[in-house]
């Protein structure tokens, strides 16, 4: 099994699978091709703190990529957010992932379609999106966006705002309030 390789292969097996999809929007591989499997990543997920949608480990980050595992806490949402300039992929480890996107009518955000991500499926995530993810019970997911965002946007439903952060948060409120670059009003904001 994966888990009982040493850090070295699977950092390389791992750089492969980001070169592979650096030729996004193009078919996501599977991670078999890469001898990666969710045992080599279960060992290595965080558990998300109470009321927390999930907990991310960074397996890569430079200017260029980033490379994050997530275990998520089931029925917690996280906020509708983008990913800044960001585009890529999302990989369902296991479990099922509820992603809902959404669009601008008027001057407000409202849902325009529903996916659920089992186990081994795998989504693309465009720098345009708005969308959120809710795990449907224990549920691990793998990110890889290109390149990393230095900032992204979270769209408050109930406050009607829309709040740029900057560093390493996680897509939900409350944000602390030295990552938030700013707030805005609808519609403005979009």
């Amino acid at each position: 099994m994966i888990f009982e390789m040493d850090s070295t292969t699977f950092a390389h097996r791992l750089e492969k699978l980001v070169a592979k999809l650096r030729d996004f929007p193009g078919a996501a591989p599977s991670l078999d091709l890469f001898g990666l499997d969710v045992d080599a990543f279960r060992a290595m997920a965080p558990v998300a703190p109470p009321n927390v949608p999930y907990a991310r480990h960074l397996l890569r980050s430079t200017s260029e990529v980033e490379v994050a595992l997530a275990r998520w806490t089931p029925g917690i949402a996280c906020a509708p957010h983008d990913h800044g300039v960001s585009n890529g992929w999302i990989y369902c480890l296991s479990g099922r992932l509820r992603e809902t996107e959404y669009a601008w009518t008027g001057d407000s955000l409202v849902e325009i379609d529903e996916h659920v991500r089992k186990a081994g499926e795998t989504c693309a995530v465009r720098a345009d999106e708005i969308h959120t993810c809710v795990a449907e019970g224990e549920t691990m997911t793998l990110h890889v966006y290109f390149p990393r965002s230095e900032s992204v946007r979270l769209f408050d439903t109930t406050g009607r705002r829309t709040l740029t952060v900057v560093g390493e948060v996680g897509a939900w409120f409350p944000v602390a309030p030295e990552r938030i670059s700013e707030s805005q009003p609808w519609p403005r904001s979009r």
